[in-house]
């Protein structure tokens, strides 16, 4: 059994860095759509640029939830690490990234989960 916890979150928690690296936090973006343009939440679309350019666009962004492919190779990079691995996530209720997460443990196959 492992001792070591990595807890894996979306980019809507907008965590310190200094607090992400001390908690062992790994970030999960979620797809600014932005008309034809599609950018990784804190990635490469940063707070500043983000609310920078809402105040003089013509068109408001979207967003998308992370997908189950990139949910489950962030999970297996950290149990391929020996980590437990633990999801904080928004509500299923306003957003599909708890789901996405769910599909990928389902890729991921015998992993043991707890809801």
């Amino acid at each position: 059994m492992s001792n070591k916890v990595a807890i894996v979150t979306d980019s809507t928690a907008y965590l310190p860095e200094d607090c992400l690296k001390q908690y062992h936090i790994t970030i999960t973006p979620l797809s600014v759509i932005w008309g034809e343009e599609v950018y990784q939440d804190g990635v490469d679309m940063l707070p500043g640029e983000f609310y920078s350019r809402l105040t003089t666009s013509k068109t408001m962004p979207t967003t998308s939830q992370v997908t189950p492919g990139a949910m489950q190779e962030t999970f297996k990079s950290l149990l391929d690490q020996g980590y437990d691995v633990l999801g904080i996530f928004l509500s299923s209720q306003i957003s599909g990234t708890y789901q996405s997460a769910v599909q990928a443990l389902d890729l991921l196959g015998n992993v043991k989960r707890k809801s």
